[in-house]
C-alpha cells in the first residue's frame, strides 16, 4: 500500500472515531449536565463539524492519482444507475420517518429557547420503509459507495466507510436498546438491520401461493 493511501485510511479511521465519539452517551449526558446551554446547540455543531473535517479528507483523496481497477460499463452502468437510485430512494423514505430539525439540531436549539427541558424524541417509529429495515440511510449510503468506478482510492474509501458504517450502527443499536428497552429488541427480531430478507421471504411466499391458487 502507498503512503498516500495508509495517511487516507488513517484519516477515515480517525473521522469515524471522532464521528462517533462525540456522540456517545457519556460525552452527550455529561455536556448536558455541565452546561445545558452548551447542549442544545450540540448536535448543530457536531453536525457542523461532522462535514468541515470531509472536506480536506475528500480534497486529499482527489488528490492521489490512481488509475481505475475496475469500471462500469454498458450495459452493467444500468446496475449502476439502479442501485444509486435505490440508494437515493432509501434515504428520502427515512427521512419521512425522521425529524429533520431534530436530526440537524434546530429543534434543540428551539426548545432551549423555549425553556423546554425534553427535546429529545422518544417514540420509536416502525412505519414504512422502518417495516422492512431498521437502518435505511446506511444501506443507501453503501448502495452509492460501491456503484462508483473503484481504484485503490475508493477502494480504500469504501473499505473504511463500510466498517465505520457496521461498527457505528452496532454502537448505535447499543443505544436504541437502553433508550427503547425490549421494544427495541423485539424489533430487532422482527426486522433486519440493513437488508430486507424477511421482507423478500414473505414477498417470495406470497407469489408463491397466488401461483398455486
Amino acid at each position: 500500500m502507498s503512503p498516500d493511501l495508509l495517511i487516507l485510511g488513517v484519516c477515515w479511521i480517525a473521522y469515524g472515531a471522532m464521528h462517533s465519539i462525540l456522540v456517545t452517551t457519556p460525552i452527550t449526558t455529561w455536556v448536558r449536565q455541565r452546561w445545558r446551554a452548551v447542549s442544545a446547540y450540540y448536535r448543530l455543531t457536531y453536525n457542523v463539524l461532522s462535514v468541515i473535517a470531509l472536506i480536506p479528507i475528500l480534497l486529499f483523496s482527489h488528490s492521489i492519482h490512481t488509475t481505475p481497477i475496475l469500471k462500469w460499463v454498458w450495459p452493467y452502468t444500468c446496475l449502476q444507475y439502479l442501485c444509486w437510485a435505490l440508494g437515493i430512494l432509501l434515504f428520502i423514505l427515512g427521512m419521512r420517518h425522521y425529524d429533520g430539525k431534530e436530526f440537524l439540531g434546530l429543534k434543540q436549539i428551539s426548545s432551549y429557547h423555549k425553556g423546554l427541558h425534553t427535546i429529545e424524541n422518544h417514540t420509536l417509529s416502525r412505519g414504512g420503509i422502518h417495516r422492512i429495515i431498521r437502518h435505511p440511510w446506511y444501506l443507501g449510503l453503501l448502495l452509492v459507495l460501491w456503484a462508483r468506478d473503484v481504484s485503490s482510492v475508493t477502494l480504500t474509501t469504501n473499505s473504511m466507510l463500510t466498517m465505520y458504517l457496521f461498527v457505528g450502527t452496532y454502537l448505535e443499536e447499543q443505544k436504541l436498546v437502553m433508550k427503547f428497552g425490549s421494544n427495541y429488541r423485539e424489533y430487532q427480531k422482527t426486522v433486519p438491520m440493513f437488508f430486507p430478507t424477511q421482507w423478500l421471504n414473505k414477498l417470495r411466499h406470497s407469489q408463491k401461493n397466488d401461483v398455486s391458487h
